[in-house]
């Protein structure tokens, strides 16, 4: 959801920042990061239990995107995340807002298998440039997410049917502040930091709460402009 590129009206050599001279694509594909996070699992009524995860990643796309750009209107597709969405925004020199929006859903008819994971929230990004060829990404999203399934099993022994219900919701609130430095027309180096916060509510099959608190050393991330 983070590490977008503003499409600025200042030219930027190697940066996508020729958007508002007409159409064009840019590819985003992260390449090296460190992350560590820490978490809390609290059922209702129950003992909470917390841990912590860190690592580093090679090629996590997880966070890579596609964005295409017609004059001031921004749209970027993220086919890799695990919710699969896009965002809808507007630039204004040094300045970008808009949506983000993802809508998946998949049925299965027998046996029955109904799920849903949804996001919907805004979006801001600011981009100031610090030279000819470098630029500072500064992203805050805000997103709420809502997860439901319904699954039906059948005892192979008895034949009998079973029913599953889940039902979740949450919000996941990231902040990422990256340089964006030119290393060629088209290419340029990515590299930063992200913050995220995020709290998941289920509420079937049990009452429980998840707080997630994580910090990303984004280290090296690819970014190709097509203009």
């Amino acid at each position: 959801m983070f590490r977008r590129i503003l499409a600025s009206s200042v030219a930027l050599f190697g940066i996508q920042g020729q958007a508002f001279a007409g159409d064009n694509l840019t590819i985003q594909l992260p390449l090296l990061g460190y992350s560590s996070a820490n978490m809390e699992n609290k059922p209702d009524g129950g003992t909470s239990t917390k841990s912590k995860k860190s690592g580093v990643s090679t090629a996590d796309y997880s966070g890579g995107y596609f964005q295409f750009s017609l004059e001031n209107v921004q749209v970027y597709l993220y086919p890799f995340s695990t919710v699969k969405k896009v965002s809808v925004g507007y630039a204004m020199g040094p300045i970008e807002a808009g949506v983000n929006l993802g809508i998946n859903s998949s049925s299965v008819d027998k046996p029955k298998n109904d799920t849903t994971n949804n996001v919907y929230g805004v979006y801001g990004t600011y981009m100031p440039t610090l030279g000819k060829d470098m630029a500072l990404e500064a992203d805050l999203s805000i997103d709420s997410t809502t997860n439901t399934s319904k699954a039906d099993s059948i005892n192979a022994a008895t034949g009998v049917s079973a029913t599953t219900e889940t039902d979740a919701s949450g919000m996941d609130i990231g902040l990422s502040v990256n340089v964006v430095k030119g290393v060629t027309k088209h290419i340029s180096y990515v590299g930063g930091f992200s913050y995220t916060m995020s709290t998941l509510d289920t509420k079937k099959p049990a009452k429980v709460k998840d707080t997630t608190n994580g910090l990303a050393l984004n280290l090296a991330t690819f970014r190709y402009a097509f203009n």
